[in-house]
């Protein structure tokens, strides 16, 4: 099956008014990988002006969900484990590299890795996701 990778990582964005919200942008995408980025707004920070874990944590599962998508099928989140690693103080973006650990006929894994505008790890966390047999 060819896949339209550039039109896979547009996929989504007008319908899901939550990562259209936090303004995450897939920046690369090609069979079991997926690359994205989120610009930090202050909104996003807590009050030690630390980005919140829920964004980084929304970050990490997005990525990994287009990886997934990466082999043509839809797919959703079905289990999630996520450490936080580094605070994210004074980011003003967040890059989140997906990388596949094993792709199933059910069931597929994926290694998230979070860093920083320096490129400090952030977290890393392992998302399985369920192939919904759909295109």
């Amino acid at each position: 099956m060819d896949i339209d990778y550039e039109k896979l990582k547009k996929l989504h964005y007008g319908d899901n008014t939550f990562i259209s919200y936090l303004g995450i942008e897939i920046t690369e995408i090609r069979k079991g990988y997926a690359e994205g980025k989120m610009k930090i707004r202050p909104e996003f920070c807590n009050p030690l002006g630390s980005v919140h874990g829920g964004c980084l944590f929304t970050l990490a599962d997005t990525v990994g969900g287009y990886a997934a998508l990466s082999h043509g099928e839809a797919a959703t989140t079905m289990d999630a484990g996520y450490h936080y690693l580094a605070p994210a103080i004074e980011a003003k973006e967040i890059l989140a590299v997906a990388e596949e650990v094993k792709h199933g006929k059910n069931v597929s894994v994926y290694d998230v890795c979070l860093y920083d505008d320096n490129k400090k790890l952030l977290g890393k966390g392992t998302f399985s996701f369920f192939h919904l047999k759909e295109q």
